[in-house]
């Protein structure tokens, strides 16, 4: 069983990153759209697109988490979703409106993030 305050923190930081997908989403759709190149407006919505898929998994794993057999699991793959958002998505966001093509080593580690969550979650769902 994961502890209430775990939970509430972990509600917390998926509301902060639903808050976050939602502007930065508007910004891309809106303010940037007429100031950024077709290719970094690409990569924008790359990590826009990625930025709300993995919030709306860990909003899903929020609810959950003491629903599975081994919680701990569960609380372990969002924090890795989390941090993949960052690293992923973030950093994303930067080299598309800074062009600093240097961030680009950046986003792999927030995919290792991603895979590593969602492979959490097969031992967080097993019985034995």
């Amino acid at each position: 069983m994961i502890p209430s305050k775990k939970v509430s923190f972990l509600v917390t930081v998926v509301s902060i990153s639903g808050v976050l997908a939602v502007l930065l989403g508007a910004m891309g759709s809106h303010f940037l759209k007429s100031r950024l190149s077709p290719a970094s407006l690409d990569i924008y919505h790359t990590a826009s697109l990625y930025h709300w898929i993995h919030t709306i998994v860990m909003l899903v794993l929020a609810v959950s988490l003491n629903s599975a057999p081994k919680p701990k699991w569960m609380w372990r793959a969002s924090i890795s979703m989390g941090i993949g958002i960052i690293l992923f998505s973030g950093s994303l966001y930067i080299l598309s409106i800074t062009g600093i093509k240097s961030l680009g080593i950046i986003p792999p580690l927030g995919a290792l993030f991603w895979i590593a969550g969602w492979a959490m979650l097969i031992p967080a769902n097993s019985k034995s």
